[in-house]
């Protein structure tokens, strides 16, 4: 009884450690358990990162409860977890109301850029139909650049898988300049998708950056 109670318990545990990490690093980091305690750390050069948030959030909810204030946001961001574990986009983290995944971490992918832009369109077709019935209902801005980056895992009681280096940062400008309703990318992720025979209509426009100065930047409607 106690041989079967411990294989559970264990099943429990690596269901609850792969709900929070990917499934490579999950494994990764219960061999480094095991053995002798290793950093969990790599370095990727093609990855294309998205950030999103909700626009004027605090203006938006400032009347509404904060049950309902979780509740409408849980119900969003659910939407957008299902999308992203369909599509094999990798959710990294959620920041207050931002949003931030990535393609190509862990799991290398040729077609990082298509890939994230397509679950861009999706995030904004689960918008509409969260609005639909929503009694907070939000509107939303995308950021997205592509680029090399360093992920690992950060933290010990409450760790986090985590991505860092200039292309995050640049994500999240073009998402802080990004117009509502719209996706902004960068010139590396507008080359890649063309490498990929992939054409689009877009607004250019050059943004002067925080930290970078002035870049040329492309701004496609949800749709």
């Amino acid at each position: 009884m106690a041989t079967v109670e411990l294989k559970i318990a264990k099943d429990e545990s690596d269901r609850l450690l792969e709900s929070i990490l990917p499934t490579s690093i999950a494994n990764e980091l219960k061999q480094s358990w095991a053995g002798e305690y290793k950093t969990i750390a790599d370095h990727y050069d093609e990855v294309t990162v998205l950030f999103s948030d909700i626009v004027s959030f605090t203006d938006t909810t400032s009347n509404y409860s904060a049950e309902d204030i979780v509740s409408s946001l849980n119900a969003l961001i659910r939407m957008f977890d299902k999308r992203a574990k369909k599509m094999g986009v990798e959710k990294i983290k959620t920041i207050g109301d931002a949003y931030m995944a990535a393609c190509g971490v862990p799991v290398p992918n040729e077609h990082h850029a298509e890939v994230i832009l397509k679950f861009a369109v999706g995030m904004y077709k689960d918008l509409a139909k969260y609005n639909e019935t929503a009694k907070i209902k939000f509107h939303i801005r995308v950021g997205i650049n592509s680029g090399p980056v360093i992920a690992g895992i950060i933290g010990e009681n409450k760790f986090i898988y985590d991505i860092w280096g200039d292309t995050v940062n640049v994500a999240s400008r073009m998402e802080t300049n990004c117009n509502p309703g719209h996706i902004r990318l960068t010139e590396a992720v507008k080359a890649k998708l063309e490498k990929d025979n992939h054409h689009f209509e877009y607004r250019e426009e050059i943004i002067d950056v925080k930290g970078k100065g002035l870049m040329t930047t492309y701004e496609l409607p949800k749709n």
